[in-house]
C-alpha cells in the first residue's frame, strides 16, 4: 500500500505548502537490486515517477521524494552512502 502524503498530512501539504524538515535515513538497495528484492512492478512504479535511473540506489528515490514534499528554502538531512554521487544515482 502507497503512503499518500497530501491526504495524511493536508495541513503540512496543502495548507502550508509542504514540510519545514525532513530527517531520516532511507533504505540503501543498489539499482541493480531493486527489482530483485522489491519488485519489478515496484520498480517500474519509481522509475514511471523520477525516470529511469537503471542503477541509482534507492535511496536517491527517497531525497527526490523528500525535496519534493518540502517547502521553499527548507531542511533535508538524509544519511546517504557514497553512491549518492556516483554512477547513475
Amino acid at each position: 500500500m502507497m503512503f499518500h502524503w497530501p491526504l495524511e498530512f493536508p495541513e503540512a501539504i496543502v495548507k502550508r505548502g509542504g514540510f519545514d524538515a525532513f530527517v531520516g535515513n532511507p533504505p540503501f538497495i543498489g539499482g541493480t537490486r531493486i527489482s530483485s528484492i522489491l519488485g519489478s512492478e515496484y520498480l517500474s512504479f519509481i522509475q514511471s515517477i523520477w525516470g529511469k535511473g537503471n542503477r541509482a540506489d534507492i535511496c536517491s528515490y527517497f531525497f527526490l521524494r523528500t525535496t519534493s514534499l518540502l517547502k521553499v528554502n527548507c531542511v533535508v538531512g538524509l544519511i546517504a552512502t557514497n553512491t549518492i554521487a556516483q554512477g547513475s544515482t
